[in-house]
């Protein structure tokens, strides 16, 4: 479910029904799409599939009205159906019985349903209307969208969709460069170097400023010299607390990230002895800022610390399923608890607060590279990443389509199926749910 668009004027039929691709990021089909609308302004835009056959249809609308219930603002919405289903004459449309029973359902929730469309691969024309003077048979050409004002706009904007949500959620080609080993198996080297130690201090820092430096500069890590450094950071996936730490820190920065995680208990706190951090050759030559721990010289020298031997692990904590999904670590307490429950309500989309969308945006542009040059529990990682970009956006049909790529790539990859689950169930992001905090695919691209 997605929000406002930002002052587009949609001032006809055809500028409302052009908005939509846009909104979901693909042209949705067989889908019901319903757009809530307060004060005269577009709202949240929810897609779902249509009812199969036999489905109970005021099953179904309840199901549809629960998610809508989380837009507290609307005072109304519009209907669009889009599907190929065969309507043979003007006052007999296809899925009658499920628009009726969603009608009452929203009439009961106060937003009375105002108005519908429906859009087939070849025309479209409105639901409700069976006058053929006004409402031309079989209906108007899809051009008219198209070529309508807000389209326009929209692609001026910089806005655009593709055809479909498979097509949304595919990965670009991978960047394998002949003659150098795979970025999976450099990465596979880096796990065995850091298994134990990705959640010491030192570490987990290092890591953190790697992403944090990628993301600032918007620099995806996949040029000829730079497959070691897209390799550390899949590697670093392989730890829980680092790839949910990573979407805290694209959200609401390092600070958070850091201090989350270890309020949490899933880091161990500095100052214990430990081994210097493993970071990237490409990371040390652009002169990334790895602070030291307390009690470290600069560049990893012990300073009086016990040095660990490499596979020594007793200082790290716990590499746990999950932070925020799955409670790991001891119980915090005292001013740890609420820095650990901003942490983990971020994870799960309990916060009106609007995350930081620039850098959420070179994230997903980031990963989505990252995709194409992973394989396994790697590759399930970084779709899991994407869906929860999706779902921080507000566009669950993405979302699951990622999910469902983690799933494949590494079946019972456990954050895909909850964030799913979470999904299915009517989860959205409280953000998502005002225009002043919700994501808009052209904000921050056009200046």
């Amino acid at each position: 479910m997605t929000s406002d668009p930002e002052r587009l004027h949609l001032g006809t039929a055809a500028d409302l029904l052009s908005y939509i691709p846009h909104a979901l990021g693909f042209l949705p089909a067989e889908s019901l799409v319903v757009l809530m609308l307060s004060g005269g302004r577009v709202g949240a835009t929810l897609r779902v599939g249509l009812p199969v056959a036999g489905a109970e249809a005021d099953s179904y609308a309840r199901e549809v009205g629960a998610i809508l219930a989380s837009d507290t603002a609307a005072d109304g919405a519009v209907v669009i159906l889009y599907t190929d289903a065969r309507w043979s004459e003007p006052g007999r449309p296809p899925y009658r019985r499920t628009v009726r029973a969603l009608e009452r359902t929203l009439r009961a929730a106060g937003t009375p349903l105002r108005d519908g469309w429906l859009v087939s691969g070849s025309a479209w024309r409105e639901y409700f209307c069976a006058d053929t003077r006004c409402c031309p048979w079989p209906g108007r050409p899809l051009a008219e969208i198209s070529d309508s004002t807000a389209s326009a706009e929209l692609v001026l904007r910089g806005s655009s969709f593709l055809p479909s949500v498979e097509t949304a959620a595919a990965l670009p080609p991978g960047s394998a460069v002949a003659g150098e080993p795979s970025v999976e198996a450099i990465a596979a080297s880096y796990r065995r170097r850091c298994a134990r130690t990705w959640t010491t201090a030192s570490q987990f820092r290092a890591t953190l400023l790697v992403w944090d430096h990628l993301l600032s500069g918007r620099r995806p890590p996949l040029g000829r010299q730079e497959h070691e450094t897209a390799a550390f950071l899949l590697a670093g996936l392989s730890c829980k607390a680092i790839r949910d730490s990573v979407l805290v820190l694209a959200g609401c920065g390092l600070e958070a990230a850091e201090q989350g995680a270890r309020a949490c208990g899933v880091v161990a706190d500095p100052g214990l002895p430990e081994m210097a951090p493993v970071v990237p050759r490409a990371a040390a030559e652009r002169s990334l800022a790895l602070e030291a721990p307390r009690g470290r010289e600069p560049g990893g020298s012990p300073g009086g610390a016990r040095r660990a031997r490499r596979g020594d692990g007793p200082y790290a904590a716990p590499n746990r399923e999950s932070i925020g999904f799955i409670s790991g670590g001891p119980p915090p307490v005292g001013e740890r608890v609420g820095t650990c429950r901003r942490y983990t309500d971020f994870l799960v989309g309990r916060s009106s607060e609007a995350p930081r969308w620039d850098t959420l945006d070179a994230a997903y542009d980031l990963l989505l590279r990252l995709a194409a040059v992973s394989a396994g529990e790697s590759q399930a990682a970084v779709h899991s990443m994407l869906g929860w970009i999706e779902f921080a956006r507000g566009r669950g049909s993405l979302a699951c389509a990622y999910f469902e790529r983690a799933e494949r790539a590494c079946p019972g990859y456990r954050l895909a199926g909850l964030l799913k689950e979470l999904i299915l169930r009517g989860g959205l992001p409280e953000w998502a749910c005002s225009a002043g905090t919700a994501w808009s695919g052209w904000r921050g691209r056009l200046g």
